[in-house]
């Protein structure tokens, strides 16, 4: 298997399963290569959701030389074929952008007569949600939630600064557990940078950055503007002094 930030290259007659991270941000694109060395007549992608009990449903098709169909009704417009035509030996599609509920079991089936090759590829999507105690402005608490679509045991997840840098906060997921939780109290509007970073065998797997977009506003902006009417009419009755 080959992969890069955007792109999975992986061989069917390896006739293995490839695990892949993927961040929801909604600016993740995905290109799914599905190659073999032989030539094949058939070629067929098929796509198992992980949040719901559907199997193995057929979302492209293509026959040797001949045109690529794809079923868009769950990726709607966000899927397509990367070539019109099938070659026989490599089957591309794109996914942009990837969504949070994508994530699934994708399989490839390459076929001609009393020959048959396959691959999976296993996408695991990641998303990071904001909930704020009021409303989002500065002063006010928010809640961020790093959330897995699937159990992945073993995956480190963890929540870095404003600075992307320092560990705030991090956990290793065990068993049925699915995000890592930060609590942050008082945002300040020039600190609202957050970010999620999955980590599997101690390497980054996905990079989800979050801005809270806090507005001005508050408790804590309120008290600011008092401070500083205090601060200035009290050099002022110095000045007349």
């Amino acid at each position: 298997m080959q992969q890069d930030r955007d792109n999975i290259q992986a061989w069917a007659d390896v006739y293995e399963d490839y695990i892949l991270y993927r961040s929801s941000a909604g600016d993740c694109v995905l290109n799914l290569t599905c190659t073999s060395p032989s030539t094949y007549k058939k070629a067929v992608w098929y796509w198992t959701s992980q949040s719901s009990d559907q199997e193995n449903k057929q979302i492209a098709f293509a026959i040797q030389d001949g045109n690529v169909t794809i079923d868009t009704s769950d990726f709607r417009n966000r899927m397509k074929p990367a070539a019109i035509y099938f070659d026989g030996s490599i089957f591309c599609l794109q996914i942009e952008p990837v969504l949070f509920e994508d994530a699934g079991d994708f399989a490839c089936y390459f076929e001609k007569t009393k020959a048959k090759e396959r691959t999976a590829i296993i996408l695991i999507t990641i998303k990071v949600t904001a909930e704020f105690r009021m409303a989002p402005v500065e002063g006010n608490s928010v809640t961020l939630t790093c959330s897995v679509s699937k159990d992945s045991k073993g995956l480190r997840l963890i929540w870095l600064g404003n600075d992307n840098k320092t560990i705030i906060k991090e956990k290793i997921l065990s068993g049925q557990e699915r995000e890592l939780r930060l609590f942050i109290q008082n945002v300040r509007k020039d600190e609202h940078s957050r970010m999620c970073v999955a980590l599997q065998d101690n390497l980054p797997r996905a990079v989800i950055p979050y801005d809270l977009k806090v507005k001005e506003g508050g408790l804590g902006h309120t008290m600011r503007k008092i401070l500083t009417v205090i601060i200035i009419s009290l050099r002022l009755m110095l000045l007349i002094l």
